[in-house]
Protein backbone atom coordinates (compact mmCIF):
# COMPACT_ATOMS: atom_id res chain seq x y z
CA UNK A 1 0.00 0.00 0.00
CA UNK A 2 2.69 2.91 -0.65
CA UNK A 3 5.52 3.98 1.77
CA UNK A 4 2.71 6.19 3.50
CA UNK A 5 0.70 5.03 6.24
CA UNK A 6 -2.18 6.96 4.67
CA UNK A 7 -3.91 4.90 2.31
CA UNK A 8 -3.92 1.75 5.10
CA UNK A 9 -5.90 4.17 7.25
CA UNK A 10 -8.21 4.40 4.16
CA UNK A 11 -8.29 0.95 3.90
CA UNK A 12 -9.39 0.43 7.25
CA UNK A 13 -11.78 2.70 6.96
CA UNK A 14 -13.81 1.00 3.79
CA UNK A 15 -13.57 -2.15 6.02
CA UNK A 16 -15.61 -0.65 8.25
CA UNK A 17 -17.82 0.90 5.57
CA UNK A 18 -18.69 -2.91 4.47
CA UNK A 19 -20.00 -3.15 8.08
CA UNK A 20 -22.21 -0.54 7.61
CA UNK A 21 -20.59 2.03 9.84
CA UNK A 22 -20.37 5.43 9.37
CA UNK A 23 -16.75 6.72 8.95
CA UNK A 24 -14.07 9.24 9.12
CA UNK A 25 -10.53 9.21 8.30
CA UNK A 26 -7.96 10.97 9.57
CA UNK A 27 -9.95 14.14 11.59
CA UNK A 28 -9.17 15.96 14.70
CA UNK A 29 -10.86 15.37 17.82
CA UNK A 30 -11.40 17.65 20.78
CA UNK A 31 -10.64 16.04 24.36
CA UNK A 32 -10.91 17.30 27.51
CA UNK A 33 -7.70 18.90 27.20
CA UNK A 34 -6.07 18.86 24.37
CA UNK A 35 -7.26 17.99 20.48
CA UNK A 36 -6.47 14.81 19.00
CA UNK A 37 -6.06 13.22 15.28
CA UNK A 38 -7.54 10.04 14.86
CA UNK A 39 -6.99 7.81 12.12
CA UNK A 40 -10.05 5.97 11.85
CA UNK A 41 -13.38 7.37 13.46
CA UNK A 42 -16.98 4.62 12.70
CA UNK A 43 -19.94 4.70 14.31
CA UNK A 44 -23.01 2.25 14.00
CA UNK A 45 -25.62 1.75 16.77
CA UNK A 46 -24.64 3.95 19.61
CA UNK A 47 -20.97 2.33 19.28
CA UNK A 48 -18.19 5.21 18.28
CA UNK A 49 -14.52 3.56 17.55
CA UNK A 50 -11.40 5.35 17.85
CA UNK A 51 -8.76 3.94 15.75
CA UNK A 52 -5.01 3.92 15.72
CA UNK A 53 -3.65 2.51 12.72
CA UNK A 54 0.17 2.09 12.30
CA UNK A 55 1.70 1.05 8.79
CA UNK A 56 4.98 -0.30 8.09
CA UNK A 57 6.98 -1.47 4.59
CA UNK A 58 9.06 -3.04 6.48
CA UNK A 59 9.01 -7.13 6.99
CA UNK A 60 8.62 -7.90 10.50
CA UNK A 61 7.84 -4.94 12.14
CA UNK A 62 5.81 -5.27 15.22
CA UNK A 63 3.79 -2.44 17.38
CA UNK A 64 5.89 -1.66 20.66
CA UNK A 65 4.06 -0.85 24.18
CA UNK A 66 4.19 2.60 22.94
CA UNK A 67 1.48 2.77 20.80
CA UNK A 68 -1.28 1.14 23.16
CA UNK A 69 -0.28 3.59 26.13
CA UNK A 70 -0.25 6.69 23.86
CA UNK A 71 -3.64 5.73 22.55
CA UNK A 72 -5.15 5.07 26.08
CA UNK A 73 -4.50 8.44 27.48
CA UNK A 74 -5.68 9.86 23.79
CA UNK A 75 -8.74 8.03 24.22
CA UNK A 76 -9.49 8.57 27.55
CA UNK A 77 -9.13 12.41 26.78
CA UNK A 78 -11.80 12.54 23.81
CA UNK A 79 -14.19 10.18 25.56
CA UNK A 80 -13.88 12.63 29.05
CA UNK A 81 -15.31 15.39 26.56
CA UNK A 82 -17.48 13.31 24.04
CA UNK A 83 -19.11 11.90 27.52
CA UNK A 84 -20.47 15.78 28.35
CA UNK A 85 -22.24 15.91 24.90
CA UNK A 86 -25.77 15.05 24.32
CA UNK A 87 -25.59 13.26 20.95
CA UNK A 88 -23.33 10.84 22.72
CA UNK A 89 -25.17 9.74 25.79
CA UNK A 90 -24.86 5.95 26.15
CA UNK A 91 -22.17 5.53 23.62
CA UNK A 92 -19.87 3.08 23.83
CA UNK A 93 -16.28 3.98 22.99
CA UNK A 94 -14.13 1.12 22.16
CA UNK A 95 -10.47 1.75 20.77
CA UNK A 96 -8.68 0.00 18.61
CA UNK A 97 -4.82 -0.04 16.82
CA UNK A 98 -4.53 -1.53 13.41
CA UNK A 99 -1.64 -2.66 12.00
CA UNK A 100 -0.02 -4.65 8.49
CA UNK A 101 2.70 -5.94 10.99
CA UNK A 102 2.71 -7.25 14.63
CA UNK A 103 2.37 -6.43 17.97
CA UNK A 104 4.78 -7.27 21.26
CA UNK A 105 4.06 -9.15 23.89
CA UNK A 106 4.47 -5.90 25.99
CA UNK A 107 2.19 -4.31 23.72
CA UNK A 108 -0.81 -7.32 23.70
CA UNK A 109 -1.04 -7.59 27.59
CA UNK A 110 -0.96 -3.81 27.86
CA UNK A 111 -3.74 -3.39 25.62
CA UNK A 112 -5.63 -7.09 26.70
CA UNK A 113 -5.55 -5.22 30.37
CA UNK A 114 -6.52 -1.74 29.00
CA UNK A 115 -9.29 -2.80 26.95
CA UNK A 116 -7.67 -1.59 23.72
CA UNK A 117 -8.90 -4.09 20.78
CA UNK A 118 -5.76 -5.26 18.08
CA UNK A 119 -5.89 -5.92 14.69
CA UNK A 120 -3.14 -7.20 12.92
CA UNK A 121 -2.65 -9.18 9.54
CA UNK A 122 -3.10 -12.53 11.67
CA UNK A 123 -4.58 -11.35 14.84
CA UNK A 124 -7.53 -11.89 16.22
CA UNK A 125 -7.82 -15.21 15.40
CA UNK A 126 -10.31 -15.33 12.80
CA UNK A 127 -11.09 -11.62 12.62
CA UNK A 128 -7.90 -10.33 11.46
CA UNK A 129 -7.13 -8.22 8.39
CA UNK A 130 -6.71 -10.95 6.55
CA UNK A 131 -9.87 -12.90 7.52
CA UNK A 132 -12.24 -9.36 7.26
CA UNK A 133 -10.56 -8.90 3.34
CA UNK A 134 -11.39 -12.44 2.37
CA UNK A 135 -14.46 -12.15 3.65
CA UNK A 136 -15.48 -8.84 2.00
CA UNK A 137 -13.68 -9.90 -1.09
CA UNK A 138 -11.99 -6.59 -0.26
CA UNK A 139 -8.97 -5.94 -2.57
CA UNK A 140 -6.59 -3.56 -2.79
CA UNK A 141 -5.72 -1.73 -6.26
CA UNK A 142 -2.29 -2.72 -5.81
CA UNK A 143 -3.11 -6.11 -6.82
CA UNK A 144 -3.96 -4.62 -10.11
CA UNK A 145 -1.56 -5.43 -13.28
CA UNK A 146 -2.47 -2.89 -15.52
CA UNK A 147 -1.63 -0.09 -13.34
CA UNK A 148 1.72 1.30 -12.92
CA UNK A 149 2.94 2.16 -9.12
CA UNK A 150 3.06 5.65 -9.74
CA UNK A 151 -1.10 5.28 -10.47
CA UNK A 152 -1.60 3.35 -8.28
CA UNK A 153 0.18 5.55 -5.51
CA UNK A 154 -1.40 8.55 -6.81
CA UNK A 155 -5.09 6.99 -6.59
CA UNK A 156 -4.45 5.87 -2.91
CA UNK A 157 -3.31 9.31 -1.93
CA UNK A 158 -6.84 10.28 -3.02
CA UNK A 159 -8.50 7.69 -1.19
CA UNK A 160 -9.36 5.35 -3.74
CA UNK A 161 -7.51 2.43 -1.73
CA UNK A 162 -10.15 -0.98 -3.10
CA UNK A 163 -10.75 -2.26 -6.58
CA UNK A 164 -14.36 -1.99 -5.65
CA UNK A 165 -14.12 1.92 -4.90
CA UNK A 166 -12.36 2.24 -8.30
CA UNK A 167 -14.86 0.47 -9.74
CA UNK A 168 -17.56 2.70 -8.11
CA UNK A 169 -15.63 6.25 -8.92
CA UNK A 170 -13.95 5.11 -12.55
CA UNK A 171 -14.11 8.05 -13.70
CA UNK A 172 -11.02 8.57 -12.24
CA UNK A 173 -9.76 6.72 -15.06
CA UNK A 174 -10.17 9.16 -17.07
CA UNK A 175 -7.92 11.64 -16.10
CA UNK A 176 -4.23 11.73 -17.54
CA UNK A 177 -2.10 9.15 -17.46
CA UNK A 178 -4.81 6.54 -16.72
CA UNK A 179 -7.07 6.76 -19.88
CA UNK A 180 -4.68 5.13 -21.90
CA UNK A 181 -5.04 1.95 -20.21
CA UNK A 182 -8.74 2.30 -18.82
CA UNK A 183 -10.53 -0.54 -21.11
CA UNK A 184 -8.02 -2.91 -19.26
CA UNK A 185 -8.49 -1.68 -15.75
CA UNK A 186 -11.95 -2.35 -16.42
CA UNK A 187 -11.80 -5.60 -17.55
CA UNK A 188 -9.20 -6.02 -14.48
CA UNK A 189 -12.10 -4.80 -12.44
CA UNK A 190 -15.13 -6.58 -13.88
CA UNK A 191 -13.30 -9.67 -13.69
CA UNK A 192 -12.68 -9.38 -9.41
CA UNK A 193 -16.54 -7.96 -8.62
CA UNK A 194 -17.71 -11.34 -10.02
CA UNK A 195 -15.34 -13.20 -8.11
CA UNK A 196 -16.92 -11.14 -5.22
CA UNK A 197 -20.13 -12.08 -6.81
CA UNK A 198 -19.30 -15.97 -6.67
Amino acid sequence: MGPSGYPFEHFVGELYRRQGYEVEVGIVMEGASVSHEMDVVASKDGELILGECKYSHKQGFSVSIQVPLYVHSRVNDIVDKLQREERYKGFTYIPWIFTNGRFTSDSTRYSRCKGINLMSWDHPMGQALKDLIEKERMFPITILSNLTKNQKSKLMMEGIVTCEQLRRHSGKLDEPGLDKTKRMVMKELEALAETREL
